[in-house]
């Protein structure tokens, strides 16, 4: 089975990571730097796929629409990013929202919170 290791201390503290089929790289969230980056699986280069940082991202996965779902742990929210570039919230106030999943059935995300679990619908 293929493998990647990556070690540079650019990469901040990489947390979450999804697979991006169209693109065919890896997209990862790092939790301090606030960063979301793109990997070239060919040659391990990185770069970030958005100027905007966030608080303290920490899952992220994509909508049926191909819309990345970002959950920001220390901001407790939940974003849509749309094209990479258009940032929506879907909720706040939650407390402290880790890794999420969008089932694709259900249209909802479901995110593990400090006390429990949260599902939502996606608008």
């Amino acid at each position: 089975m293929p493998s990647l290791v990556i070690k540079d201390p650019a990469l901040g503290t990489p947390n979450g990571l999804i697979y991006d089929a169209r693109h065919k790289r890896l997209v990862v969230v790092c939790r301090e730097s606030g960063k979301i980056l793109a990997v070239n699986l060919r040659n391990k280069n990185f770069y970030p796929l958005m100027s905007k940082k966030f608080k303290g991202v920490d899952g992220i996965d994509f909508d049926h629409e191909g819309n990345l779902l970002v959950a920001d742990h220390k901001a407790g929210t939940v974003y849509r990013v749309r094209g990479y570039s258009k940032i929506e919230v879907l909720r706040k106030n939650m407390i402290a929202p880790a890794d999420i999943s969008f089932v694709r059935a259900t249209n909802k995300f479901s995110s593990p919170l400090s006390r429990g679990i949260s599902s939502s619908h996606c608008r």
